[in-house]
């Protein structure tokens, strides 16, 4: 087998990595075995003799190690792994080429795997337009606050700062200290899936399990994941809707638990507390947890930076749902790299269909989208820094939904920076919904206990957002 130059990459564990840079096309298998875990790296086919590879290169670690060897395993690169034993683990079988078993990882490079290399910067910013080029470079942006924003730094968004005089400095990186996927206390997909049908088949006189359609990975065969939708009311009459949306963006772990919380107690306090049952009764309330069920797995399994879907290009991965609607597409990020990046037209993620259609038919009169983190509440236009016909409107009930929780409130591009193609910008364009947005918290990661502070500080602005759907305008 062919070799270029060799670079050895320190693990965790005292454990060397040494990067084979032989252009292989690779397929990583990890098993499962008693205390240990086993990584079987199997070279598939090296592109310089157009030969198969025969012999696998083993690896052992513990679970985090090898969660670090799944994030830095790159497309093009075989990384042969040598180490000793940690802990008692008794030898495996070695496995021969093409037998695959759950959790395969075959993706080439992506957005997140690269950014996770790259370092992590707070830079003062001078105007809006700082933050629209620096997202332009191809930054990560984590949060935006009173001047600063926070993310990983691609070389070009390190230039661009350079050349507008702009302050960076050097922040701890978030994940250095997490461990790798889903934190203790929070639900996985399937666990929200299947909480919605129970919660749907012990309440039917209230509760309505709807399938808005497929991920990308199902349509691809590869999984089976739904994007499902719950609808809260009593009685067949007409009435107001408001509708909750969460999880456009995988890594953002709060905003679906948020949702599920909403739901439990529209749901559970109907007939049990006046007001809650005076909403369920008068209004219509439609929730959707979980926009992005293929990154939220990927997420469980350890890729905690993932923001986009799984949609698999020839030499990159994902879009992100949050730019894929029809509102000023064109203006949007045409660089699949980039953690924006808009897809190839509007709507062409299937993830987003079953809602398009969703809020043609049922004609919401409000809406909130859920995500993490800023502590802000967020308005149309996203697309340029102008106002909406209806600038008056959106703040007045803006105030109400920051009342109490201290977040700040005003347009999508003023607070954070130009986002043409979100959700509540085509909402609002296209069906005249008082659409809002809520950016919770202060982490992608927040601790399980953070939650009941959490949906404490967006409760209040959910039912008055769900109240007001009668005339949202005029309140």
């Amino acid at each position: 087998m062919p070799v270029g130059a060799s670079e050895t990459v320190g693990l965790k564990g005292g454990f060397g990595a040494i990067a084979i840079k032989s252009r292989i096309t690779a397929t990583t298998t990890f098993l499962a075995h008693g205390s240990c875990q086993e990584a079987v790296i199997m070279p598939l086919l090296c592109e310089q003799t157009s030969a198969y590879a025969t012999l696998p290169v083993r690896f052992r670690s513990t679970r985090k190690d090898l969660q670090t060897v799944q994030q830095t395993f790159k497309w093009g690169t075989l990384l042969a792994l040598t180490a000793g034993l940690m802990g008692a683990c008794s030898p495996l079988p070695a496995l021969q080429p093409g037998a695959l078993t759950a959790g395969v990882f075959t993706a080439p490079p992506d957005a997140s795997e690269l950014s996770e290399r790259q370092p992590v910067y707070r830079i003062q910013v001078k105007a809006g337009t700082d933050i629209d080029a620096l997202s332009k470079a191809g930054m990560d942006i984590f949060s935006v606050r009173k001047g600063t924003v926070e993310g990983r730094m691609t070389d070009a968004a390190q230039a661009v700062a350079k050349e507008r005089g702009l302050s960076l400095t050097a922040m701890r990186d978030p994940f250095d200290s997490r461990s790798r996927g889903l934190p203790a206390g929070f639900m996985t997909y399937q666990a929200i899936v299947s909480r919605l049908q129970a919660i749907a088949t012990a309440n039917p006189e209230v509760a309505t399990l709807v399938d808005l359609g497929p991920s990308w990975q199902t349509v691809q065969g590869s999984a089976n994941r739904r994007i499902l939708a719950i609808r809260i009311t009593h009685g067949p009459a007409a009435k107001p809707k408001a509708l909750f949306t969460a999880g456009h963006h995988a890594r953002e772990l709060a905003p679906p638990e948020i949702a599920m919380r909403l739901i439990e107690e529209l749901v559970g306090g109907y007939g049990k507390n006046d007001a809650l049952t005076k909403l369920v009764d008068t209004r219509e309330t439609w929730v959707v947890p979980v926009m992005n069920p293929d990154g939220r797995v990927d997420v469980e399994g350890g890729n905690d930076m993932w923001r986009k879907n799984r949609h698999t290009f020839a030499k990159s991965v994902g879009v992100d749902l949050n730019r894929n609607y029809d509102s000023h597409f064109s203006g949007g990020d045409t660089n699949p790299n980039n953690e924006t990046y808009h897809g190839q037209s509007a709507f062409s993620e299937p993830e987003l269909l079953g809602l398009r259609d969703l809020y043609a038919k049922e004609k919401f009169a409000v809406s909130m989208d859920y995500h993490a983190y800023a502590g802000a509440v967020i308005w149309p236009p996203g697309w340029d820094r102008g106002n909406t016909p209806d600038q008056a409107a959106f703040p007045k009930i803006g105030q109400v939904l920051t009342a109490k929780n201290g977040y700040d409130g005003d347009t999508i591009a003023r607070r954070f920076y130009l986002a043409p193609g979100s959700i509540c910008d085509w909402a609002y364009e296209k069906f005249g919904v008082m659409a809002f947005g809520a950016e919770m918290g202060t982490s992608f990661r927040p601790a399980a206990t953070e939650l009941p502070k959490l949906y404490a500080e967006n409760r209040d602005g959910a039912l008055h957002l769900i109240q007001i759907a009668d005339n949202p305008k005029g309140r």
